[in-house]
Order: C-alpha cells, then sequence, then structure tokens
C-alpha cells in the first residue's frame, strides 16, 4: 500500500485523510465518543473537543496516541492540536 501511495504521489496530507476517516477505529470507542479528528496539514493533527477536561485527558495521553496513529496508518505527525468547540 505504502509503494501505491507513493507511487501516485500522495504525501502526508492526503493519507491524513485515512486518519480522520478511521478515527473510531485507531482511538477506541470512549475517545472517539469524545473527540474528532478534524484537520491535518501532514504534520499537525487537529483533533475537535467539546469539553475542556476532554482537552485536558488529550493533551495527558498526545504521545501515546502519535504513536499508536502513527503504528495503525503508517502516518507519523508532529503533534496534536486540541480545539475545544463552543456548544
Amino acid at each position: 500500500m505504502e509503494q501505491l501511495v507513493r507511487h501516485l504521489g500522495w504525501g502526508p496530507k492526503t493519507r491524513a485523510v485515512g486518519v480522520i476517516a478511521d478515527w473510531e477505529r485507531i482511538v477506541g470507542p470512549a475517545i472517539a465518543a469524545n473527540a474528532r479528528a478534524v484537520a491535518s496539514d501532514g504534520s499537525t493533527l487537529v483533533v475537535a473537543v467539546e469539553d475542556p477536561a476532554w482537552a485536558t485527558q488529550l493533551r495527558w495521553l498526545e504521545a501515546g496516541l502519535l504513536d499508536r496513529l502513527a503504528d495503525e496508518t503508517g502516518v507519523r505527525f508532529e503533534r496534536l492540536v486540541i480545539r475545544v468547540r463552543a456548544r
């Protein structure tokens, strides 16, 4: 799959779409119920939450989440940006 991605000229930004689409499978139902991957610039993944407590929780989990995302998808993000959405 990785060879096909390279052959087609798809870069990290394009592959990040798969991360967003597979978010729940990758992070699990508990996190997915409270946080949603919404965008990427290739090196940064933007995650939206509705509760500041979840923003804090994801910041604590950031290193592990970044590793899991890389393991599951082959896409290595440098950091997460957590945004709290107004209700």
